[in-house]
């Protein structure tokens, strides 16, 4: 629809209404889409290390040895040592991250990611468990897990920006203004009842479709949350084959025994979007919602696998 109004803009040399309308209400909301899009997706790194506070350390600062601590010249080398044997060709970009808890992160595609590791989980491993913390992570890289979660975290940003974003003020309205609710109700019920079909699509497009948005969300999130379970076994596989599996089951189980840095959600839109490029979850559901949306699977069937085998 688009293309064709742009068309007769140009074909006619005028704008008719219709055109313009067109314009303005696809065109430009598509527009605004795809530039947010890309942005997310090309400097997904950046965005990530700024949302989580990380200190980023590039290949450069390290052979320059400029603004770089040894401790940290060392774990950039142990996670380029990682990722080189996981035949990872490109140079990391490493980001410390200012928490106490035990986490790392992975962000970014095979020619341009970001290892994030937080500083508990320097202090607080053994260097082996460190050594599988980072396989783990550089694991997701190479199997592509870290892109797949990157480029649905560009999608999901850029949708809920310029299309879930106005239905959820329309709930919210709906949710805040009983009469509006009232008015709509009765309009789709006198449209229905008298026969005036546009009038009754109207009041059921404005009643529903808001609703059936976060229906939508939801599952989106739901289906996203079971693939990175699944993929989490992959990973830790990874990180045991880079190691050993005695090294990345004593990590689990540090991580486990770890409460720190987890909090409660009640709205699994509302969790952080970084909490599912972790080595753990960050956020707890309770009950259904817990199996729905978490995004690691319990810590104990993860070194269940590892003991098993069954990914190795």
């Amino acid at each position: 629809m688009t293309v064709n109004s742009a068309c007769i803009i140009v074909e006619e040399g005028a704008a008719t209404p219709f055109a313009w309308v067109a314009l303005v209400l696809i065109g430009l909301p598509f527009a605004g889409w795809c530039q947010r899009f890309l942005r997310c997706l090309l400097f997904a790194r950046q965005r990530a290390a700024k949302a989580l506070g990380a200190k980023v350390i590039s290949l450069r600062m390290v052979e320059r040895n400029k603004n770089v601590s040894p401790a940290e010249v060392a774990l950039y080398h142990l996670v380029r040592s990682m990722a080189e044997r996981a035949g990872l060709r490109a140079a990391p970009m490493v980001g410390v991250v200012p928490s106490d808890d035990i986490n790392a992160f992975a962000i970014g595609r095979r020619g341009s990611y970001l290892i994030a590791v937080n500083v508990g989980t320097v202090n607080r491993l053994s260097v082996d468990e460190l050594a599988a913390v980072l396989g783990h992570e550089v694991g997701h890289v190479a199997h592509g897990d870290s892109f797949v979660k990157t480029l649905a975290l560009a999608v999901q940003d850029s949708i809920a920006t310029f299309l879930i974003s106005p239905l959820a003020f329309a709930h919210s309205l709906l949710r805040a203004s009983p009469a509006l609710l009232l008015l709509l109700s009765a309009g789709l019920l006198y449209g229905i009842w008298q026969g005036q079909r546009d009038l009754a699509i109207a009041c059921a497009v404005a009643l529903f479709l808001p609703q059936l948005a976060w229906i939508v969300l939801l599952a989106c999130r739901a289906l996203i949350a079971q693939l990175d379970r699944w993929r989490e076994f992959h990973a830790d596989a990874a990180g045991a084959a880079l190691t050993s599996p005695h090294s990345m089951a004593a990590a689990l189980a540090k991580i486990a025994d770890d409460g720190s840095g987890k909090r409660i959600v009640t709205n699994p839109l509302h969790s952080p979007a970084l909490a599912g490029f972790g080595i753990k979850d960050t956020i707890l559901f309770a009950g259904l919602a817990g199996k729905l949306f978490a995004t690691h699977p319990p810590v104990q069937d993860r070194v269940d696998a590892l003991i098993s085998g069954r990914f190795l």
